[in-house]
């Protein structure tokens, strides 16, 4: 029996556009590459797979991927994907245009995923973990992981608008009474986080109030009074700054981000890929669903400097095709081809790949040649074995590990 005749040749799809409050306008990458011009003008995310919160769109077929895969998993996701990952794509592929900052976060484990999608699927809709790579299109700022604990203690006692969040006690209560780093990040974390209302309202009002009276600020306490503008009567969330770490990540870098590590991106472009997960544990600086009690109790408490990911040549490519070096148990692997001279040739190995066009005039050949434009995406079904990019630009390429 053949292969199918519409799956003898890659399938362009649509990105599903999601617009959030932190989007941009039209005139960011995700404006520009969204099928969706009549929306909100806040473009935050476009979503490249089959979740069921933003399948992507096959128009050559006139129906969506999520429908197609239920229909011949096994000619789009090949036998191996099925085995380890079930019958859905195994990555979920997004750009994303920040233009303001995200949540206070962290995504659950493969562990924790199970029990809050049986406990609350509502909120958390997917039995899987988010393991996730940010790969900056522009220089993106955010923040990651808790600072060195010596220098949140110094902190502690130079705001002034802590004793507020924390009265009854004091910072030095929490400073002496933790028997070691973990300890107090996990108390002077969980203190903060749950301060009452009233308290979170009366140290904000007091910091803004402060930091307008200052000469020099620090980056983080410029970010404190930009975010005054969409949080006038404050939000817990402003004093993770004092708390996690603000860190840049330059354009064409890429920083992994695994379970349980407290994070918020805050402004600039970015690709992301990840599992096909979209379960996020919030507390902070959104007006989404909140569930601090669930987030303080994952978190890993311990001292986490960023590490940008190195990429690496793959044998048998040239040095026009890259991938970045995640850990070797996620779901996905990201490649990069950048002004290639000649055709890069790929081999699936009969699983399912994806590729998207960022910038540059793409041409993908298999028995015919198809052109990819910038913000256009193609699957590569599991039927094709093989086949070949040129670029004159940049092209992501996501495939299974």
């Amino acid at each position: 029996m053949g292969i199918p005749m519409h799956l003898s040749k890659p399938l362009v799809i649509q990105g599903y556009t999601q617009n959030y409050d932190w989007g941009m306008s039209v005139d960011s990458l995700v404006g520009k590459f969204s099928q969706d011009k009549n929306s909100s003008p806040q473009y935050a995310e476009l979503w490249f797979g089959d979740h069921i919160n933003g399948p992507s769109y096959i128009p050559d077929l006139q129906q969506n991927l999520r429908e197609l895969i239920d229909s011949e998993p096994e000619n789009i996701l090949g036998g191996h994907c099925i085995r380890r990952y079930g019958t859905h794509l195994p990555f979920l592929f997004k750009i994303l245009s920040v233009g303001s900052a995200l949540s206070i976060q962290a995504h659950p484990d493969p562990d924790l995923a199970q029990v809050l999608h049986e406990k609350d699927p509502e909120h958390y809709r997917d039995p899987f973990p988010k393991p996730e790579i940010g790969i900056a299109l522009s220089d993106v700022e955010l923040l990651y992981g808790f600072q060195n604990p010596d220098v949140i203690k110094a902190t502690l006692r130079e705001v002034p608008e802590f004793a507020i969040l924390l009265a009854p006690r004091d910072p030095d209560y929490y400073i002496s009474a933790s028997s070691s780093d973990a300890v107090f990040l996990e108390n002077i974390y969980t203190a903060v986080m749950t301060a009452s209302p009233e308290q979170v309202t009366q140290a904000s009002t007091a910091l803004f109030s402060r930091l307008h009276n200052l000469e020099t600020l620090s980056p983080e306490e410029s970010w404190i009074l930009e975010l005054e503008k969409k949080y006038p009567a404050g939000d817990i969330g402003l004093f993770s700054f004092y708390l996690l770490n603000l860190v840049k990540v330059p354009t064409g870098s890429a920083l992994f981000i695994g379970p349980n590590i407290p994070h918020a991106y805050l402004r600039n472009e970015l690709a992301e890929c990840m599992a096909p997960s979209d379960n996020v544990v919030r507390a902070g600086l959104t007006s989404k669903y909140i569930d601090t009690e669930t987030l303080l109790a994952m978190l890993t408490y311990a001292y986490q400097p960023p590490e940008l990911l190195s990429t690496r040549t793959i044998e048998n490519h040239s040095q026009a095709y890259r991938e970045f070096a995640t850990p070797e148990s996620d779901y996905f692997r990201v490649g990069v081809l950048e002004n290639s001279a000649a055709p890069e040739h790929f081999q699936t190995g009969s699983k399912i790949e994806l590729l998207f066009s960022l910038a540059g005039i793409t041409r993908v050949n298999t028995d015919l040649p198809h052109t990819l434009d910038p913000g256009s995406a193609l699957i590569i079904p599991a039927t094709l074995s093989k086949y070949s990019v040129y670029t004159s630009g940049t092209v992501f390429r996501i495939r299974t590990p």
